[in-house]
């Protein structure tokens, strides 16, 4: 059976993937969802890894409608390039991905400089039609979902 969290008022369905640890491979669980950047910390921090990162803010509704303010964390890289694209103002609506790991008290968050935002391009935008295309098996939406 598949995870799923509700944020933003959204069906978030979560998917396993297996990340290494120390102490071997650990099933883990990630969604992707929007949030409003607040703001983000001047300090440049350092992972384990070497990896460097800084504190965002971030604000979005829980799963009973709740607006909750929270930290997360935006890799430099990211904050670069949000910063060049100019992404990185209050209020932007910016993807995040969550992560819950088994035997941790609290999910990962990390905050990306891609906007979460914006519309969806049909069919028509992109020059595509089913027309003279033969479908053997329909899927509908429903059957797609049931899949994840």
């Amino acid at each position: 059976m598949k995870q799923s969290i509700i944020i933003n008022g959204k069906k978030v369905i979560l998917q396993t993937e297996m990340i290494p640890t120390q102490t071997g491979d650990q099933e883990v669980y990630r969604g992707n969802f929007n949030a409003k950047f607040v703001s983000v910390s001047d300090t440049v921090l350092e992972n384990s890894r070497g990896t460097e990162y800084r504190i965002a803010t971030i604000e979005f509704k829980n799963s009973v409608g709740e607006i909750k303010t929270v930290t997360g964390i935006m890799w430099e890289k990211n904050y670069v390039k949000g910063m060049d694209a100019g992404t990185l103002t209050e209020g932007t609506s910016l993807l995040c991905n969550v992560t819950f790991t088994p035997g941790r008290d609290e999910p990962g968050i990390t905050v990306s400089h891609l906007t979460g935002s914006g519309s969806r391009a049909s069919f028509a935008d992109l020059g595509f039609s089913w027309e003279g295309i033969e479908v053997e098996e329909p899927v509908t939406q429903k059957e797609l979902d049931k899949s994840f």
